[in-house]
């Protein structure tokens, strides 16, 4: 899953950068599925970039989530 987020007319502080990237992660990874165990691979991996008014990127993260494990007994 890719999310790119623009609409910044100057460069946020560091701080603030990984405030929202965290936040964006969390929201994302709250809807993968990461199975339990080391065979079954994420549903999908978040890649989240924050981009500048001319296109280029100066904050991303990339991984599979961050969240609750939840039962299932299919996994």
């Amino acid at each position: 899953m890719q999310v790119r987020v623009e609409g910044f007319d100057t460069v946020p502080d560091e701080a603030t950068s990984r405030k929202v990237v965290t936040a964006l992660f969390e929201l994302v990874g709250d809807h993968n599925i990461i199975a339990l165990n080391v065979l079954t691979p994420p549903l999908s991996t978040q890649y989240i970039a924050l981009v500048d008014p001319f296109g280029q990127p100066f904050a991303a993260m990339i991984g599979t989530g961050v969240g609750e494990p939840e039962t299932d007994t299919q996994l």
